[in-house]
């Protein structure tokens, strides 16, 4: 897919926090831990050694803001002024990949992990199985039938054969070896920056709609307002102003879950990255796409490109020239080739989700324009004195709901942008 300039969408940043403390790297650490005479150890194995001697309260502080000092790359990887970006407490769409990549836990333990299995090939794990399967077998003992523990002693035994026997099988079966766990590995890291970009997405999306719960409750009160004011008159009821009533307790109920879910929101974004808990992060506009680069997309070309790239049919592929047995090849040929279908109509799929979006937002666009214009006359009319200002906040609201709309219609489409992109790059559905 041909990667196009996207512009920047024009939402006011939010007031920058002071930069989060400076990060020490892995050899500063590792300086610090000879100095005290501890074991050198991979940063977040440390964090798995250290609560056996911590409180509570340290490991809580432990489990959250160690990784955020635990680069996975080393210090000349990036400049010192592109690692003061990646350490400072503002977040902006672009760094996502590299902030994952050097700072999330799953991504970190997978890179701790791999180091155990990047040297074993596909004969070497099957070993392994046919070792722990020969441990088993030599510690089976068929128990005495006279024994008044013979029954509980059968049924280990036969647990153990039949533990025996799938350890056997999963020898003779395994078609994974190291190149295998490295695309399981990348695919998930994959995984989790897709996720997290539609996280930062659903984040202004959420901030956008507060807006709309502030309108509401706004109404809410003139209702509140106006019903006092008839019951006053003798013109209204009493049920009325409390229904009235009502109606304002739950508007104002519902603003508050909406930014305790923006928070939420906010914070399960940032400790995808290494940030510590409660960490104050400045969020940053997201970017919007441009109809210009939707129009650039070549369905065909993407489309063999996701599947050269897709990290489970590569895998498929390695495991298909590992396997040994004519039925391991057969299935892994069958689930192949159903990989390659998925694939092809999954990014179709998404394709066509992203030209629905396209024109989602262009119609959400003609009603801002359409909104805009009864605004402007609205405001004609109120300066002549031909229009109550009843009447003008009404044409005001109108226009405010369809800029929130047409907001979160480019927040739309720049999600389904990062679906079909994340699948091309290597993440299309194979199931």
């Amino acid at each position: 897919m041909k990667k196009n300039k996207m512009t920047v969408s024009l939402i006011q940043p939010q007031t920058k926090p002071q930069a989060r403390s400076q990060l020490q790297s892995q050899s500063q650490l590792q300086s610090q831990l000879q100095a005290q005479s501890l074991p050198l150890v991979p940063p977040l194995i440390l964090t798995i050694v250290l609560p056996s001697v911590l409180t509570a309260a340290a490991l809580s502080a432990q489990l959250f803001v160690f990784p955020a000092y635990a680069q996975q790359s080393p210090d000349f990887a990036y400049t010192a002024e592109q690692w003061a970006g990646y350490r400072d407490n503002v977040l902006t769409f672009d760094e996502i990949p590299v902030l994952i990549h050097e700072y999330n836990p799953t991504v970190l333990k997978n890179a701790i992990d791999y180091k155990d299995q990047s040297d074993k090939s596909s004969t070497d794990i099957a070993n392994s199985y046919y070792d722990s399967a020969e441990q088993i077998y030599n510690n089976m003992a068929y128990p005495d039938d006279e024994s008044a523990n013979f029954a509980s002693g059968l049924s280990a035994y036969l647990n153990a054969q039949i533990t025996y026997e799938n350890m056997m099988e999963q020898g003779d079966n395994n078609t994974n070896d190291n190149e295998t766990y490295r695309l399981n590995y990348e695919r998930q890291e994959a995984n989790l920056v897709r996720q997290a970009k539609q996280q930062m997405v659903s984040y202004w999306n959420q901030y956008y709609s507060l807006d709309n719960y502030r309108r509401q409750i706004i109404t809410a009160q003139n209702n509140l307002t106006a019903a006092e004011h008839k019951l006053a008159a003798g013109t209204g009821t009493q049920s009325a102003k409390l229904q009235a009533e009502q109606a304002l307790i739950n508007a104002q109920t519902a603003l508050t879950a909406a930014e305790t879910g923006l928070k939420t929101t906010k914070e399960n974004l940032c400790l995808m990255m290494g940030w510590s808990a409660g960490a104050d992060v400045d969020i940053q506009p997201v970017p919007e796409i441009s109809a210009e680069s939707i129009a650039a997309i070549d369905l065909n070309a993407d489309i063999s490109a996701a599947k050269a790239n897709n990290y489970t049919l590569r895998s498929l592929e390695r495991q298909l020239g590992n396997a040994q047995t004519a039925s391991v090849k057969d299935q892994l040929t069958v689930t192949r080739d159903t990989a390659v279908r998925n694939i092809e109509n999954n990014v179709t799929n998404l394709h066509q989700s992203l030209l629905q979006s396209l024109t989602e937002l262009n119609a959400s666009m003609e009603t801002l324009s359409v909104r805009n214009a009864d605004l402007a006359a609205a405001g004609r009319k109120k300066a002549a004195g031909m229009m109550t200002d009843r009447d003008y906040a009404a044409a005001e609201t109108a226009y405010q709901s369809a800029e929130v709309q047409a907001r979160q219609k480019k927040l739309s489409l720049l999600n389904a942008w990062i679906s079909y992109e994340s699948a091309v790059q290597g993440l299309a559905t194979t199931e």
